[in-house]
């Protein structure tokens, strides 16, 4: 596990409606999230919020052990969620490496630390030095770099302004209290099917396949002043590629900018829905037309729109479409406003504005998605069964081509079914 497949196994946590900043946790199984007592002790019986790459979610307190200050939550979705693997060894001078959401900086940051042993307590704690815990990291995993996986969870700053590090509670224990964890760990790395998910868009980086020279070329597109937009049909892998470009925007953006994802289809049915998820995702009051502009002036946004289609709709006015082609139609990297959109018809069919010119069209430089190719389809059954002892005939792989013509999740959907027989055979 490195580093960023470490950040997308942590989550933020809050409680009471969301006012005020908690602190961490972290996913051990795809619906377990561990963290510790102290982070959620306030909330008691009630239902705690967490935010997973800035999408909220609700989780339940299952079992808290306050004696060594861990909490276990289960949160409420079907939703598969990547998980850390744990290891107990950890030994003096060991690099560390955790990922939280501390007080200053709650959007998440990092932190690297160097082991120094166990201190002598009955129930003997990690202690590292060389890196700054401050508030909201509680509840952090503390990844060895020498194994690549989770060593211990951090509960405690040795000084919150200085780089004199702090203290986790080491695997080992956490085992002993759970033990349950031990077996849960040990059977996540048991290979379940590999082909998911079987609908929807891939949210996990590490998951993402396929699409890298789109995903280049998009980026390259914005770093130059313009805004993108990727054509295709449904199931080309439009909404997984929008999403891995919304995870890395801060990685491949030579100017930095605000990444705010809006799905279209989901999340806001008009334009008053639009505009308060806009808004409130940027982070400033609920406005549109001269405030919008006002408000949005100082700020450098990236905003990605997904399934656009459904913006062609009377519930989502010329006005509205005008507007944001407005503050995306300035040349200068300068501009509050560039757009990233996912449509499943070129821009000039997608809107009939009155004869005018379509709102994204000439603003947005078109990526047109093709299905995979057989080079392509073979490089992804051949990664996804790798860490399987499981194999494709060439007959089967051959049919695969044939029946899902390069189409991401009917390629997905295929293959799950076949490896689900060959696996259970």
């Amino acid at each position: 596990m490195n580093d960023e497949e470490l950040k997308e196994c942590t989550v933020r946590i809050h409680w009471n409606g969301n006012k005020g900043h908690e602190g961490t946790g972290f996913f051990v199984s795809p619906r377990l999230i561990l963290t510790c007592h102290h982070v959620i002790k306030s909330a008691k019986n009630s239902p705690v919020n967490i935010f997973w790459n800035d999408k909220p979610y609700t989780a339940e307190i299952k079992q808290v052990y306050p004696q060594i200050d861990l909490a276990i939550l289960e949160i409420d979705s079907l939703d598969k969620f990547p998980q850390v693997q744990l290891d107990e060894s950890v030994k003096i001078g060991d690099n560390l490496y955790t990922f939280g959401y501390p007080d200053n900086y709650p959007s998440g940051d990092r932190a690297t630390f160097q082991c120094e042993g166990m201190t002598g307590d009955e129930r003997p704690l990690i202690k590292f030095k060389a890196g700054q815990v401050r508030p909201g990291f509680s509840g952090s995993p503390l990844l060895n770099l020498a194994t690549g996986k989770v060593c211990g969870i951090i509960i405690k700053t040795r000084d919150r302004n200085t780089d004199l590090g702090g203290r986790a509670i080491p695997i080992f224990e956490i085992f002993k209290v759970f033990p349950q964890l031990k077996i849960i760990d040990k059977l996540s790395n048991l290979i379940e099917n590999p082909f998911i998910p079987l609908t929807g868009m891939i949210n996990s980086l590490n998951l993402f396949f396929g699409r890298e020279k789109d995903l280049k070329d998009a980026f390259e597109i914005l770093n130059s002043g313009s805004s993108v937009a990727f054509i295709g049909e449904k199931a080309i892998g439009k909404s997984s590629l929008i999403w891995a470009m919304y995870l890395q925007a801060e990685k491949f953006l030579q100017v930095p900018r605000q990444p705010v994802y809006i799905n279209l289809a989901e999340e806001v049915y008009h334009e008053d829905d639009f505009y308060t998820a806009l808004c409130d995702k940027v982070g400033i009051p609920v406005c549109k037309g001269y405030l919008l502009s006002r408000e949005l002036k100082s700020r450098r946004v990236l905003l990605f729109l997904d399934e656009v289609e459904n913006m062609s709709w009377d519930g989502f006015t010329n006005p509205l479409r005008s507007q944001l082609r407005g503050l995306a139609n300035k040349g200068s990297q300068d501009a509050c406003l560039r757009l990233v959109i996912a449509a499943n018809k070129p821009l000039n069919q997608l809107f009939c504005d009155s004869n005018i010119v379509s709102p994204f069209e000439n603003i947005c430089i078109e990526i047109f998605l093709q299905p995979w190719d057989e080079a392509t389809i073979r490089r992804f059954i051949e990664s996804r069964l790798s860490s399987t002892n499981c194999r494709f005939t060439e007959e089967e792989i051959l049919e695969l081509i044939e029946d899902t013509k390069g189409f991401p999740q009917k390629l997905m959907q295929k293959c799950y079914k076949l490896y689900k027989v060959k696996a259970g055979s």
